[in-house]
């Protein structure tokens, strides 16, 4: 991926968790002076987009020598 794509993949992930719940409660609990309770969890929460990537084959190939 080029300079550019990375910039608006992240960009758009730092948008859609920012936004979400965890997001919110980070603001929350700073304005509260508090500590977080952050609730999400990786494999509930990834963003609808994820996996962005496209799968690689990385297997053992004959040899044409």
């Amino acid at each position: 991926a080029s300079a550019e794509e990375q910039h608006l993949l992240d960009s758009r992930a730092m948008y859609v968790t920012g936004n979400g719940k965890d997001g919110r409660e980070g603001v929350k609990s700073f304005m509260e002076k508090r500590e977080p309770r952050f609730e999400g969890t990786v494999t509930r929460d990834m963003p609808g987009f994820s996996p962005w990537w496209t799968t690689v084959e990385t297997g053992v190939r004959k040899s044409k020598l």
